[in-house]
């Protein structure tokens, strides 16, 4: 029952005469697990006396001998055996030990157990086999317990060598429960200590698949063993985060935070801390945390991800990464697009490439951590996930004021404010909706490139600029659409209603908005319903650009969820925005919310329309 099938990284049929050292520290192993099982729980049948014959291999002949020797063959009707005869396979044996008395059968665990002790002397070795390496290695990246690393070891043998397979898996199912003490027996191992192994340190990095109440060695740690120990040591799913980047004070964050956060994680406290930093992509989290790195001067390490790493990966490199490198003085580890580990509401979706709470919870009360997490959303994190932040950050998008002043501060580090005029910033902050590493970059090369031509360094940076721009839009060139045209006027609009006193309004709210004293909360909602083509979209442009505002266009594709409750939260997320960047919101195709509810039918219609 529970018959598991799976790949083998190397079958070796009959042992060799002269093994390797790889061959010899599965053969020990082996000959370790059976002797405990003779001794405990003898299981004598056909099967255990093939898998014996297979690990005693040279040692073979002396254990027929021994036997011929000490058990009373010629007792035995010929039809079960005939003692001239060579035993040729586990059958043999078992039709002798089968047909004699209790007796004869403790003289075979004696000549059993003294010969696999006579065969593990004779398959020992200098030093240490690449598989006990790779075992070292896998225990120290994880910091495995002994029982893990027994259970480990188990899981592999059992994947390496066929017979060891079929004898212990197949036969006696020590992956399931039922053969379960036989498990226990050769790892000696007590029920507590095999239990916590199944919810362990293993079970987190998914070293071995549980399925139909049976585990197998998972085809990732397969591959690890296959591959020379070098490779492996090479091959790691997290780096060194280091690099130049603009100074902390240039982004736009409160000194005080940083100087919070600094001193958190300024030395490994007993306690864990973890940052977490989020926002929209392009608003300098990435950036910051490196600043953060740079001025603590801290070994860091970032976890890579890429399209291959998909949660479970990047859980297992973010263990390995802290055990490896959080000794004496510790370490910093900075997780990246962290969306997916920390995203745990959305379990309930099943392509859902989400993390495992429990996981999360544990690795963040730690004691000796120190993380910085980056995540564009907090939508889908629970409340038990974000009380374990030491602290956290949001770095909102940034509205064309802050833009500006992100200009400022990076022309004034590179000592080239002086060849812009206040227009001409303006205009860049409307065109090049980017962050202040890419506004660094574009200076930086641009000076590099144009040597003192204040006319050359000009054109070229607006050419990293566009470059950049292009690449973020899948190299099409951006649209324009949401700008207006330069010689718009609205003497041609066709509207019922005093427009001019209208944008008067406006102004004067807008002006009130600006006043440094204002603490109250206002908006000012503008209805425009028509005819396609009457020219509705144009007057919100005009209304922006009027107001020196961007214009934040949602239509409602980018509001609207098949799921229940989303849209309600993309609705107050798209509000949440707009007021952050100080923008003109619009809501294009707005007849999708707005209709009278007593024409609704179901709850989330009525919620739509409040």
């Amino acid at each position: 029952m529970f018959k598991k099938r799976r790949r083998h990284i190397h079958c070796t049929q009959p042992v060799h005469v002269s093994p390797d050292k790889n061959e010899r520290f599965i053969l020990r192993q082996c000959v370790i697990y059976l002797d405990r099982l003779l001794a405990d729980y003898p299981l004598i049948d056909s099967d255990m006396c093939e898998v014996l014959m297979h690990v005693l291999g040279p040692e073979m002949l002396d254990f027929e001998k021994t036997m011929k020797e000490k058990i009373v063959f010629r007792q035995l009707n010929e039809t079960v055996f005939d003692p001239d005869d060579e035993i040729s396979d586990g059958e043999d044996i078992y039709q002798v030990i089968r047909h004699a008395g209790k007796k004869t059968q403790k003289a075979f665990i004696a000549i059993s157990r003294s010969a696999l002790a006579k065969r593990g002397k004779a398959l020992a070795y200098a030093g240490k086999s690449e598989t006990e390496k790779k075992l070292d290695t896998l225990s120290k990246m994880f910091a495995l317990s002994n029982e893990e690393r027994a259970f480990a070891e188990f899981l592999y043998i059992n994947a390496a060598w066929q017979q060891a397979d079929d004898y212990f898996m197949d036969h006696l199912h020590c992956h399931d429960i039922f053969g379960r003490r036989y498990l226990k027996i050769m790892l000696q191992m007590t029920d507590a200590e095999f239990s916590r192994i199944l919810s362990g340190t293993l079970a987190r990095i998914e070293f071995f698949e549980f399925t139909n109440h049976s585990y197998n060695l998972n085809n990732d740690y397969m591959e690890f063993f296959q591959k020379p120990l070098n490779d492996v040591l090479k091959k790691k799913d997290f780096i060194r985060f280091s690099g130049k980047t603009i100074p902390l004070e240039n982004h736009l964050i409160d000194p005080g935070v940083t100087e919070h956060i600094l001193n958190l994680l300024k030395i490994k406290r007993e306690s864990s801390n973890h940052i977490l930093l989020y926002g929209p992509p392009g608003t300098g989290k990435t950036s910051y945390a490196l600043g953060l790195v740079n001025k603590l001067k801290l070994p860091a390490y970032a976890i890579l991800d890429d399209s291959w790493n998909h949660a479970h990966t990047r859980r297992t490199a973010i263990i390995a990464c802290r055990n490896m490198t959080n000794d004496g003085d510790g370490s910093l580890i900075i997780v990246d697009e962290a969306d997916s580990l920390l995203n745990t509401e959305e379990s309930w979706r099943p392509v859902s490439n989400i993390s495992d709470k429990g996981w999360l919870n544990q690795l963040l009360e730690e004691p000796g951590a120190r993380m910085i997490w980056i995540t564009n959303s907090i939508e889908d994190m629970e409340d038990s996930v974000l009380r374990r932040f030491a602290f956290s950050v949001h770095f909102p998008a940034f509205n064309r004021r802050q833009r500006f002043s992100l200009w400022e501060s990076v022309l004034c580090r590179h000592h080239v404010r002086n060849h812009f005029k206040d227009e001409e910033i303006n205009k860049l902050t409307a065109r090049y909706p980017v962050s202040a590493a890419i506004i660094n970059m574009a200076v930086t090369k641009a000076l590099e490139s144009s040597s003192a031509d204040r006319t050359a360094f000009k054109e070229i940076m607006i050419m990293n600029l566009e470059a950049h721009w292009k690449l973020l839009n899948g190299g099409a060139k951006p649209k324009t659409g949401e700008r207006i045209e330069d010689h718009y006027s609205i003497d041609g609009l066709n509207i019922d209603g005093n427009l001019p006193v209208i944008l008067e309004q406006l102004d004067a709210f807008d002006r009130y908005l600006r006043a440094p004293d204002n603490r109250s909360i206002r908006n000012f909602n503008l209805l425009f319903h028509g005819l396609p083509g009457a020219g509705k979209s144009e007057l919100a442009r005009y209304v922006a650009k009027r107001l020196d505002r961007e214009l934040m266009v949602k239509r409602a594709s980018d509001i609207v969820s098949p799921y229940v409750g989303e849209t309600e939260q993309n609705i107050s997320r798209v509000f949440s925005e707009a007021e952050a960047m100080e923008a003109v919101l619009v809501i294009d195709e707005a007849d999708s919310f707005l209709f009278n509810r007593e024409r609704a039918v179901r709850s989330w219609e009525i919620s739509h329309t409040n």
